[in-house]
């Protein structure tokens, strides 16, 4: 290392030898000399700029990526004499709605679950589901107070049970509820069946998309519901319900499809007759891919952090 450094002091002392006096710069040179450094500037502030720009692009696009917690604990919700239990909601409190079945009996019991306990909403009725949790801790559902009468829409909050208005008494039932009490599914008029919003002592008919049936599945906090309604050539098509009318909002594949859920963003779940599930919106649809063990997805529902 010592060799190789003399060696480089040495020529650089031999060419400064040559030139001991620097000779005056033109004015052109001293132009171009200023270009130069200019130039130089230029590119570095637009480098700096760049990078700026990337680094808050990642910034944004880390506080956007949804955060999972590194490990889950599995609950075996345990049932006396029960056969079957089947959870169909879930609220931002942990707090959960079902259904648990017995074969023996055939009875079929609504229940609220939370913190390790499980309360039927009905103890005494031999049939009633538990479809929907709020974060008012309200249940939406069906019951039946004779076996073979028809389903009767609920909403149940702190003990208090109240059914919702069906026309002449047809059959129905809550899917869903918001946080303001607002609760959609199905019922009966003129002899088909229709997409339904209840909101206070109101039923709202959602319309139609040609054809006669339809099934509102979800509803956010803004009021928008999704479902399926019918064509004119009778296939179950997604839809999208909101200031007072519904739309299609068309599938990956053509024929039957449906929405299962909407969050509060407008983002909208579902899948169609060749079991393609898909993501709208903005008029969007984005087909999401099948994944190791499950070839069919299925997505039920979706969050506010875009988790399906």
């Amino acid at each position: 290392m010592k060799f190789r450094t003399l060696i480089s002091i040495s020529a650089m002392l031999s060419r400064q030898s040559d030139h001991s006096f620097p000779t005056k710069p033109t004015k052109e040179t001293a132009l171009a000399g200023y270009v130069k450094k200019e130039t130089v500037k230029i590119r570095l502030i637009v480098l700096i700029v760049l990078i700026a720009t990337i680094c808050g692009l990642a910034i944004q696009t880390a506080a956007r990526r949804p955060q999972f917690a590194g490990e889950y604990s599995i609950i075996n919700l345990e049932v006396p004499g029960g056969n079957i239990v089947r959870i169909d909601g879930i609220n931002n409190l942990g707090q959960l709605a079902g259904s648990h079945y017995h074969y023996d009996t055939s009875l079929l019991f609504a229940f609220i679950w939370e913190n390790g306990s499980m309360t039927d909403l009905f103890p005494s009725l031999g049939y009633s589901w538990g479809r929907s949790i709020n974060d008012s801790s309200q249940v939406g559902g069906s019951l039946r107070h004779v076996s073979g009468m028809p389903d009767i829409p609920y909403i149940w909050s702190n003990g208090e049970t109240r059914e919702l208005f069906t026309p002449d008494g047809e059959p129905g039932e809550v899917a869903d509820l918001n946080n303001l009490g607002q609760a959609v599914g199905y019922t009966r008029l003129d002899g088909a069946q229709i997409a339904c919003l209840w909101d206070g002592e109101d039923l709202i008919d959602l319309g139609t998309l040609g054809g006669a049936g339809g099934h509102a599945l979800a509803i956010n906090n803004h009021g928008q519901v999704v479902g399926f309604m019918r064509d004119a050539a009778g296939n179950g098509i997604p839809f999208l319900w909101e200031n007072g009318a519904a739309r299609a909002i068309g599938a990956i594949g053509e024929g039957w499809g449906c929405a299962f859920d909407i969050n509060n963003n407008g983002q909208v779940v579902g899948r169609d007759a060749y079991g393609t599930a898909f993501l709208w919106e903005n008029d969007v649809i984005i087909e999401l891919e099948p994944f190791s063990g499950c070839e069919s997805p299925s997505p039920t529902s979706i969050n506010d952090s875009g988790v399906i």
